[in-house]
Order: structure tokens, then sequence, then C-alpha cells
């Protein structure tokens, strides 16, 4: 089954058939707006991945990009202009369809993604015992899931046997490059989050270090870890600095389709019970917001971001690896209302200090 999905990841690669403008100055390229460029008389549109690669080669913050265009046109033509022609610098712009998808150094790097279908295939023959349960390709992005036929029960959860499985991720990204690193999967929903689990295997930044990342996994000890991990984990709730956290994840302006879970995490309502408005909340220092302890069981708000990941089909592949990280980070993160000594009386005097 593994094989055969295989296949159907490596039909996808073989049709998307990216087009390489090469620009030898980007100055020559006309920045019409945020989302538009011109090169000689054509107009083309670009992706969030190419305006982000546009900006690291021009050393514009994307985000100032984007947010000068809203407060004075006039200012960003000027700007974009000023940039464009300190950067006498040749370029690749990656097009699909019509529309720039990303910005290459590397041509060559094009075919990076059959090099990894081909470490899959040798993969899943030589490790039998894993199966490629999921995956995702939009081009710029592969992602293929794979995941262990063993599982491991971390206690009860809602008079329930919680399973997970334990497993790898390989990722490649046209302009970043490939990693790797670990991953569970909660068997009762399916959702996958990313984790790098301390004292064993870190991420990995190079293809060719992928066969020994998987042969030298522990899986004892990557059970042993998740299940202590997630034992802490249903016994606090988040505390509003971890929400806050978590809704940060959901405002970048680039990413609209995600911001409608913002009102689900209800820090408005927190603020409220506090005579404060969502601004005066996020002016608190974050030592304060640390301790105030919310409604959410922390094990709860973690599934949910992985469930968003797994099951919301509008966000791209590349918001739902940043929501999988996130809930692999928080993870093995040390709750904030853990570290937060229980109310005791010690004395019920004051007690004075000797100055004499």
């Amino acid at each position: 089954m593994s094989l055969a999905l295989l296949e159907q990841v490596k039909t996808k690669i073989d049709k998307f058939r990216p087009m390489v403008k090469h620009v030898d100055s980007i100055s020559d390229i006309t920045f019409i707006d945020p989302h538009n460029i011109e090169i000689g008389k054509r107009k083309i549109g670009m992706e969030s991945t190419a305006i982000k690669g546009l900006c690291d080669e021009l050393k514009i913050p994307p985000r100032y990009y984007s947010n000068l265009h809203k407060q004075s046109k006039e200012a960003w033509n000027d700007l974009t202009k000023m940039i464009s022609k300190l950067h006498n610098k040749p370029t690749n712009l990656v097009s699909v369809n019509g529309k720039i998808i990303g910005v290459l150094k590397n041509v060559e790097d094009l075919t990076k993604h059959h090099e990894v279908i081909q470490h899959a295939e040798s993969l899943l023959k030589a490790y039998p015992d894993y199966r490629l349960q999921h995956y995702d390709f939009n081009g710029m992005n592969l992602s293929l899931n794979f995941v262990s036929t063993d599982s491991f029960n971390t206690g009860q959860w809602r008079k329930k046997n919680d399973l997970f499985r334990y497993g790898f991720v390989m990722r490649n990204n046209l302009i970043k490059g490939f990693n790797g690193q670990n991953l569970i999967e909660r068997m009762i929903c399916t959702n996958l989050a990313y984790v790098v689990i301390p004292g064993l295997q870190k991420r990995i930044r190079h293809l060719d270090a992928i066969e020994d990342f998987v042969g030298e996994q522990n899986k004892n000890e990557i059970a042993y870890q998740i299940q202590n991990r997630l034992d802490s984990l249903r016994n606090h709730n988040a505390s509003l600095q971890e929400i806050i956290n978590v809704s940060d994840t959901f405002r970048d302006e680039s990413r609209p389709n995600i911001k409608d879970y913002l009102s689900q995490l209800r820090v408005v309502d927190i603020a409220d019970v506090y005579g404060l408005t969502e601004a005066e909340l996020n002016d608190k220092p974050a030592l304060w917001r640390s301790t105030v302890e919310t409604p959410y069981n922390l094990y709860d708000v973690i599934n949910w971001i992985t469930y968003i990941a797994r099951h919301d089909q509008n966000i791209s592949v590349d918001e739902a690896t940043k929501l999988r990280i996130k809930a692999g980070d928080m993870l093995f993160d040390t709750p904030d209302l853990a570290s937060v000594a229980q109310k005791r009386v010690i004395s019920s005097t004051p007690w004075i200090l000797n100055r004499d």
C-alpha cells in the first residue's frame, strides 16, 4: 500500500511542470503591487512563497513590504524601485500555471523531489514496519509522513486508551532544501505532530542522513518520553501566555485562511474577565500572563492545533507544517502552570528582619 501511495506522489511530481524564468538583474523587474510584477511587458502574479523569496533577495522584511503598500503606495513604489536598482544580480523565478511560486538560487534544486522519493522507496524496503501514512505536495513543498505499524498506549484520556504511533517525516522545499525529524500520530484522530525529542535525534538537514536517522530511532525511549509528557499536559490547563502564543500562529497577515481560528481562543473574553481590552492584556508582562489559568486543557489545545493541520483542506502545506511543528514544540515545553507555586500560608503574621 505504501509503495502504491508513493507511486501517486511520483505521478504528481512528474506532472509538475515548472517554468524557470531567468532574470539577468532584479532591476529588470518592475514591481506593480505586492502581489504582481512585470518582466518585459508581461504582468505576472506571485504566490506568498515567491513574495518572500523576492523580499529575501531584496533584503526587505516581507511584512514591511506588504504593510508599507497599505500605508502609502507612493512610498512603496519609491522603495521597491530604489532597492531593486541596488541589487544588480541575476535570479531565477519559478512559474506554475502562469503564476510565480518561488525564487530559486540553484535551478538544479528542481530535481530534489525525485531524490527524496528514491530515498523513501529505499526506506520502505529496508524497514517494512513503517508505512507511508500521509503526504502533501504542492509543487514547491513535498512532505512524506511515515508511521510505524506498532502502537503504544499513553494512558487513559476521557476513559479511553490514548494510542499513538511513532514515525518520521521527510520534507523538501525547493527553496529551503530538505529536512527530517521525528513524528507522532495520535491514532484516535490520525493527527500528526512533528517533534524533536530532547536527548534523542534532532532535526536532520541532509537527505543522505535519513537512513541512519531512521535506523537509530530508539522506539522504547520515544514511547517513554511521549507518555511522560502527555501525563504532564493532561494535568495542566493552558496559561493565558500559552494561548496567546498559539493565537499568534494565526495572526500572520499573509495567511488569511486560518485567521478565523483566532475567535475560538476567546482571548477577548479572558481580557474582559480582568476588565481589560485585548490590547491592554497584551501589554501585561509575559510573566503575569503566564500565571493566568485559562479553562483550556493544555493537551486539548495541542490536539486542536494538530486537528486543524490534518483536516482543514483550506490551509496550505506550509501552514499545516508550521502548526504541526508548533504542536510538537508545545509537547516538550514545560507547562507554564507547572512552574507556579501553590499558594500556602507560611505565617499568619509578618516576619520582621532584625536590623540591629
